[in-house]
C-alpha cells in the first residue's frame, strides 16, 4: 500500500513539475520591454501577467492576446486588426491610417485565432494559422532547422533556419515549388535584446534571437521571371545602450523602455 501511495504522490509530483515547466519558459525575468516610441510617439505597448507573461501586445492598428494552456501545452493567440486595411477603397484606408483610438477587443472584431503546440520538451510541434498550419522539424542543436506549411494537407511552402553559435538567425530561406524564392540574412550585436522570449510562439525570428539585429538584408529570387535576382531589403542599424545591455534608442528613431 505504501509502494503505491508512493507512486501516485510521484506521478502527481511530475506531472505538476511538467506544467510548471511550461508555464516557466514563457516568463520573462528583470526587465521587460514596456512601451516602445517611434520619436516622441508611443507606437507600441507591451503587458504582461503576475507571471512575467507576456498577455497582450498593443498598437493603433493591431491587438495581441496571448492565452496559456498549460494542460494541453498550447498557447492561443487572437488577432484583432483594423479591417479597413483589407479595402479596396483608398478611401477607408487612408481613414484607417489616420485613426485616432487603437485596435482593442471593444472596438474592433476579431480577426483570427491562432493555435501553437508544444511537446513533452516544450519544443513548439505545431501551429494553426489563417489559412492552414505549420509542422516544425528540429536539428542537432536542438532549434528548429525546418517549418513546413501546409493548406489542405498539401505542403505549400517551406522555410529553413540557420544559427549562429550564440543561438541568433542568421539566414531564413522561404521555398515555393521546389526552390528558394526569397532569403533573409542577419548580423547581430553581442548585447542584449528586448524582444528575446518575449512572444511565446516561438517561431524563429528576432524573439528567439538573444541579440539585437545590426544589419538586415532581404533578397527574393526568379521574380518576375526565372533567374531573377533583387535586393528588396538591405538596412544598417545600430543602438544605444542602457547599464543592463539592452537598447534604449536605435538609429532609425525608435526607441525602448522598460518595466522592472
Amino acid at each position: 500500500m505504501k509502494t503505491k501511495l508512493l507512486f501516485v504522490v510521484l506521478c502527481c509530483a511530475d506531472f505538476v513539475a511538467c506544467k510548471n515547466n511550461f508555464d516557466a519558459i514563457f516568463s520573462i525575468e528583470g526587465e521587460k520591454l514596456g512601451e516602445v516610441y517611434y520619436g516622441n510617439t508611443k507606437t507600441q505597448e507591451f503587458k504582461y501577467d503576475n507571471h512575467g507573461r507576456l498577455i497582450t501586445d498593443e498598437s493603433k492598428y493591431s491587438y495581441y492576446s496571448y492565452t496559456y494552456l498549460s494542460g494541453k501545452r498550447r498557447i492561443v493567440k487572437k488577432i484583432y486588426t483594423d479591417p479597413g486595411f483589407l479595402s479596396s477603397s483608398s478611401t477607408i484606408v487612408n481613414q484607417t491610417l489616420n485613426r485616432k483610438e487603437w485596435v482593442n477587443p471593444l472596438n474592433t472584431p476579431q480577426y483570427a485565432e491562432l493555435r501553437y503546440e508544444f511537446d513533452s520538451g516544450n519544443r513548439l510541434v505545431r501551429s494553426e494559422e489563417v489559412t492552414g498550419y505549420s509542422e516544425y522539424e528540429y536539428g542537432a542543436d536542438g532549434r528548429i532547422a525546418v517549418r513546413k506549411l501546409y493548406h489542405n494537407g498539401a505542403v505549400t511552402g517551406m522555410h529553413k533556419y540557420s544559427y549562429d553559435v550564440r543561438g541568433n538567425l542568421i539566414r531564413r530561406e522561404q521555398y515555393s515549388g521546389g526552390s528558394v524564392s526569397s532569403v533573409t540574412e542577419y548580423q547581430y550585436d553581442e548585447m542584449k535584446s528586448p524582444y528575446f522570449g518575449l512572444i511565446p510562439d516561438r517561431l524563429p525570428g528576432y524573439n528567439t534571437s538573444p541579440n539585437n539585429i545590426i544589419h538586415e538584408k532581404y533578397t527574393v529570387y526568379n521574380y518576375p521571371k526565372a533567374g531573377d535576382e533583387s535586393v528588396l531589403t538591405n538596412i544598417a542599424l545600430s543602438y544605444q545602450y542602457n547599464s543592463l545591455g539592452y537598447p534604449t534608442e536605435r538609429n532609425d528613431g525608435v526607441r525602448f523602455t522598460y518595466l522592472k
